[in-house]
């Protein structure tokens, strides 16, 4: 389902987290992009909370220059959600085919 709405409870697998992968000449370049493993082979964990937004996210290239200047090229783009589990949390972002709706009670 990816008709979600904002205010709907749902469930959720996984947690979408930023990471880098640096490669290049002095590690000037490195890929960015968004997983769902907090490490290699330990995903994320999932839980319930609200759906506060929706996001397209993207995974792509960064170059850092030696003048300072950083470019981001952007290689492929996604929908993600974006759910809040508790009032002193901050929200995470979720795949769609993460996410299972809840019954409204």
């Amino acid at each position: 389902m990816s008709g979600f709405t904002l205010g709907q409870h749902v469930r959720f697998e996984h947690r979408l987290h930023r990471r880098p992968k640096h490669w290049g000449v002095d590690k000037a370049q490195c890929d960015k992009f968004w997983t769902t493993e907090i490490y290699p082979g330990h995903f994320t964990g999932g839980g319930e909370g609200i759906i506060i937004g929706k996001r397209t996210l993207s995974n792509g290239d960064t170059h850092y220059g030696y003048d300072g200047d950083t470019t981001y090229t952007p290689k492929e783009h996604f929908t993600a959600y974006l759910i809040v589990t508790s009032l002193r949390s901050a929200p995470v972002h979720v795949l769609p085919e993460h996410i299972t709706a809840l019954e409204q009670a």
